[in-house]
């Protein structure tokens, strides 16, 4: 896992979420009751048709759509990010693999922060004659 300095220990859960709905418009929800708990390490996978509400229940874990009805507590030392399926659209395709994860964590500039950044690029299988 790529590791950076500062920040501190998270709380535990990361995201909480309880009896949470969310939709556009109050007569038509996308989805609720949903119950969940992130804790931190987890790998979370989700499944649904085009239009089922994935991406906006990931917006609402993240903060950036407020639920309907419901709670969500979040860790305020946690950073969430979403990688869009259509990455394209969302992605500086003009950056090397480095360059954007200098961009996006850009550190203390020292050495040691770099060689982090190569190692968790190389553990998604973006090796070195890849990252530049």
């Amino acid at each position: 896992a790529l590791q950076l300095q500062g920040g501190g220990e998270l709380e535990l859960p990361i995201a909480k979420l309880e009896n949470v709905a969310f939709g556009y418009s109050d007569d038509k929800l996308l989805f609720k009751g949903v119950n969940m708990c992130i804790e931190g390490g987890s790998r979370i996978c989700l499944l649904g048709e085009n239009g089922a509400g994935k991406t906006t229940l990931v917006k609402v874990i993240m903060g950036q759509l407020e639920a309907t009805k419901g709670f969500v507590s979040r860790d305020h030392g946690a950073r969430f990010a979403l990688v869009n399926q259509h990455h394209a659209d969302q992605l500086d395709l003009s950056l090397t693999p480095l360059a954007f994860m200098h961009q996006t964590f850009p550190g203390d500039g020292s050495y040691g922060h770099e060689q982090n950044l190569r190692s968790a690029l190389a553990k998604t299988g973006v090796y070195s004659e890849l990252q530049t």
